[in-house]
């Protein structure tokens, strides 16, 4: 008989058009997320590089060529001559570079001198600079814009600086060494956009930067830059003075994606080495200025946990989701069999048999796939591999299994099934499958431990293979508990139960099926539990560790008499530290932020929170008088250490110090002294402070931090809620596909489970016990899979630990 032609599938797919359009809605899905999972993870990738770059200040992520001249000789004087370096520059771009810089800048910088005349701030220093963008992005609000002067260089300054320094426009100030120069201020300006990245490289020109330079007695100094213009470029440039000549070829945050992430810092190697033909110029030196390496290394780190994570959990979703779709496959073949076994009966070859099924399989997968391609359109994120191919492949796949399904089902004609009254012996296909199984599991627990998550597919999917071993006993010990049940069944007086029991503990292996989804589903599915609640315990102690408190606030000249009355008066706050703070060099000579303040009152303001307060230092010995017990950084304990704090001291240096909450780098506690003078740093307690009300407690000028902001951004960041998002969708799409498995597997065994209670029925078996024996026999299923996959959830951090480092949360 010749092969059914397309009317007759149709009829056959009326048939069963309950199981046709389950099969079509589970492929549509599936399509989804073997392309649409991918290619919308990759755009998060992007997404969440574009934002470490964006957050990153545009001075460490821009290249900025430097070159240091002494004198005028041959370097650039001229807007043409910067202009024609910079194009030189972009020509020695390599190829991973070139697509991801844009219209950059460049400027001449004379460092900042000291004001010795003009201004009655002491400690004030003034710096001279041109930029060739720098007037497009400033709006002069007094005054007028500075020209070429004769006597003096004629520049323009912050508003802000200026009413700071007391200078005026028209005010001539005198800068010092290494050669007096005279600076006329023609006009002030504002900056268009204070926001603009443009700034990060002129944060002297935008306003008053504040600096605690090193030494013993240092004081706070004040520095700001002088707007010059092109007319004066060729006069600045020809003073015999050390210059800072800069070219700032900026990146654009949003260019570059996570497939070429790895290639930057080789290519920004490249470039480095490139530039070198600046130091050809006579008293010239030159070098490439940039973190732009760091950060990605960073972020690649970053992105190799999250993508263990989230592949990890599509890998389980497109198991579970196979699994399903293989039982909705299973289900239609189930409702095709009477017919197929007629058109068997009456001579249809197995070719006919299996390409009338592929035909009805594929009326269902056709749609889906169309509809699955139309949308994968929106879906955003670049294009994967295979992305456009996956969803036809994965309709061709099913169509393939359904039609060999098919033909094995229907090798021989009116085949009688009777499995139902004996048990089957375990075949050896099941067998190979579960020795393959858990063969892969054990390999890739040995290579998980032996090479850690890395690109290698089998390594990366290891706890999925794992869990999936830890199903195969699941799926061997599910009948005994009916058997368990059987033995109880047979003391009672009525046979009914025993009867149902026994057949339910004989059931085929497909009544078994569901475990194979519920383990893995729920597996992965505690583990993103676990996983979430661990990123947020650790996002939570991240932020008190860098703020100390619920709110920190700074003053780089310290906060006037009354400051911290007035915050303790603020509603909510219920403690506030006062520290004074130096930044000197001790007897290692590097930098170290020394800190004073009753560290008594300090551990309680912290007691009742994950910031680890140091334990004071051990008291003195009278034999050093004078002298102030210190903690100090572990390298510096046991020594006398001097420095100069309001006059000479002497520090014992009695305890080690690793750290202190809220702040970096090398610090020095002692008690607080009246004699080191006004607080500079605030550690404030109370929840739900109010931010407006202690800034203005606090007056301006203030650096002030909150815990709930520093938390409510590391929440923000692209990669954290792109893990978080995954695990929640991943827990919902699980808990659908388990549901789907129990009831497919039901529908598909119902003709059995039919049979065998119709029989019962006539030997007296009740609806409500039919309804009872119906539970009982799908109960063990469902709770051996739940217990199988709780106990593999809750043992995957304890596999991946210390082998998965969530840092995404950093």
């Amino acid at each position: 008989m010749r092969p059914a032609p397309l009317g007759t599938a149709l009829r056959l797919a009326g048939g069963g058009r309950g199981a046709v359009v389950t099969l079509g809605v589970l492929l549509f899905a599936a399509a989804l997320l073997v392309s649409g999972a991918p290619k919308a993870v990759e755009g998060a990738y992007d997404a969440a590089m574009a934002d470490t770059l964006r957050r990153a200040s545009a001075l460490h992520t821009d290249l900025t060529v430097t070159m240091s001249a002494y004198g005028g000789g041959r370097a650039p004087s001229t807007v043409q001559d910067f202009a024609y370096e910079d194009a030189s520059l972009r020509e020695r771009l390599p190829a991973s570079l070139r697509g991801l810089v844009t219209a950059g800048h460049h400027r001449l910088e004379l460092p900042t001198r000291p004001i010795e005349a003009g201004t009655d701030v002491r400690r004030s220093y003034l710096g001279l600079v041109w930029a060739s963008a720098l007037r497009d992005r400033v709006r002069w609000v007094a005054g007028r814009p500075p020209g070429a002067g004769e006597q003096a260089v004629q520049v323009g300054l912050p508003r802000s600086a200026a009413e700071e320094l007391h200078v005026e426009v028209g005010s001539t100030l005198r800068i010092g060494a290494p050669s007096a120069l005279t600076v006329e201020v023609t006009g002030l300006y504002e900056p268009l956009s204070p926001a603009d990245r443009f700034w990060d490289h002129h944060r002297r020109a935008r306003a008053i930067e504040y600096v605690y330079p090193p030494g013993p007695d240092a004081q706070l100094e004040r520095h700001v830059m002088g707007l010059v213009p092109d007319a004066g470029l060729p006069g600045l440039a020809g003073r015999a003075v050390e210059l800072t000549y800069s070219w700032v070829l900026p990146l654009d945050p949003g260019r570059p994606d996570a497939r070429a992430a790895p290639g930057i810092p080789a290519g920004v190697a490249e470039f480095g080495g490139q530039i070198g033909y600046h130091s050809e110029l006579p008293g010239t030196i030159s070098m490439l200025r940039t973190d732009l390496p760091r950060i990605i290394e960073t972020y690649l780190a970053d992105l190799r946990s999250a993508s263990a994570v989230v592949y990890l959990v599509l890998g389980a979703l497109l198991l579970v989701a196979a699994g399903v779709l293989a039982l909705a496959v299973l289900l239609l073949c189930r409702r095709l069999e009477r017919p197929l076994s007629l058109m068997r009966a009456r001579g249809c070859s197995l070719a006919g048999i299996a390409l009338s099924g592929a035909a009805v399989i594929a009326l269902g997968a056709l749609p889906a796939t169309v509809a699955a391609q139309v949308v994968l359109w929106f879906v955003p994120g670049p294009a994967v591999p295979l992305h456009n191919a996956a969803p036809a492949a994965l309709a061709l796949a099913t169509a393939a299994g359904g039609a060999v399904l098919l033909a094995v089902r229907h090798r021989v004609p009116l085949p009688e099934h009777r499995s139902d009254l004996a048990g089957r012996r375990s075949g050896p296909v099941r067998v190979a499958i579960e020795v393959a199984l858990v063969g892969l599991g054990v390999t890739a627990l040995l290579l998980l431990r032996a090479r850690g998550l890395s690109g290698d597919p089998l390594v990366l999917l290891a706890p999925l293979l794992i869990t999936l071993a830890g199903a195969v006993p699941a799926l061997r010990v599910y009948p005994l508990p009916l058997l368990l049940l059987v033995r109880l069944a047979a003391r009672r007086r009525d046979a009914v139960p025993y009867l149902g029991l026994v057949m339910a503990a004989r059931a085929r292996l497909l009544s078994a099926a569901p475990v194979l989804v519920l383990v893995p589903a729920l597996a992965v599915s505690v583990f993103g539990a676990g996983v979430s609640a661990s990123l947020a315990d650790g996002q939570e102690r991240r932020a008190w560790s860098e703020v100390g408190a619920d709110a920190q606030a700074e003053a780089a000249g310290g906060f006037p008499a009354g400051a911290v009355e007035r915050v303790r008066r603020v509603p909510g706050v219920t403690g506030v530290v006062p520290i004074q703070v130096k930044r000197t060099r001790l007897a290692d000579y590097q930098e170290h932020t020394v800190l004073a303040l009753d560290l008594a009152a300090f551990r309680e303001l912290v007691g009742d929170t994950p910031v680890r307060a140091p334990a004071p230092p051990p008291a003195l010995p009278p034999a050093a008088p004078g002298a102030i017990a210190a903690l100090v950084p572990p390298e510096l304990v046991g020594q006398e250490l001097e420095m100069y704090w309001g006059g000479k001291i002497t520090l014992s240096a009695s305890a080690p110090l690793e750290g202190f909450p809220g702040r970096g780098g090398r610090v020095v506690v002692i008690p607080a002294d009246p004699r080191f003078g006004d607080p500079a740093l605030l550690y404030v307690r109370g929840a739900g402070v109010d931010r407006d009300r202690l800034a203005a407690a606090l007056g301006p000028g203030v650096t002030l931090t909150l815990r709930s902001q520093v938390l409510s951004t590391m929440r923000a960041a692209p990669l954290t809620g792109l893990v978080q998002t995954t695990f929640l969708l991943a827990t919902l799409l699980f808990a659908g596909y388990a549901a789907l498995a129990v009831v497919l597997a039901l529908v598909i065994t119902s003709k059995e489970r039919g049979g065998a209670l119709t029989l019962l029925r006539t030997l007296g078996l009740t609806a409500g016990q039919a309804r009872r024996l119906t539970l009982v026999q799908v109960a063990p299923v469902v709770l051996l899979g739940a217990l199988a996959g709780v106990a593999a959830g809750l043992a995957l951090p304890l596999l991946l630990d210390p082998l998965l480092i969530l840092r995404i949360n950093e």
